[in-house]
């Protein structure tokens, strides 16, 4: 290793060989934030993956995602507590 690499250290020479790589994803990146539709895109797709990865802390009623009964509240109307009402089997609708 000659003395200006390793004055730069790794880093420095990692940005060296790869100049060409990293002024592309910059031009793509600048044209990505110039298009208002990518950006809604984006911000869409991040949305859904925050519901995916936390749905599970918002459903009032995880066990009636199975095959559970619930007899004794089946058919309900609208209520506080099912807005609205049960269905044949007492999930919540």
């Amino acid at each position: 290793m000659n003395a200006a690499i390793r004055a730069q250290g790794w880093w420095g020479h990692w940005r060296e060989e790869n100049q060409g790589l990293i002024d592309e994803w910059r031009r793509g990146l600048y044209r990505f934030r110039q298009s208002r539709l990518s950006i809604v895109g984006m911000a869409i797709i991040i949305f859904l993956l925050i519901v995916a990865f936390t749905g599970r802390s918002w459903v009032p009623y995880p066990e009636d995602a199975g095959f559970t009964t619930h007899v004794e509240i089946r058919l309900q109307g609208p209520s506080l507590d099912h807005l609205f009402g049960t269905d044949e089997y007492g999930r919540d609708i």
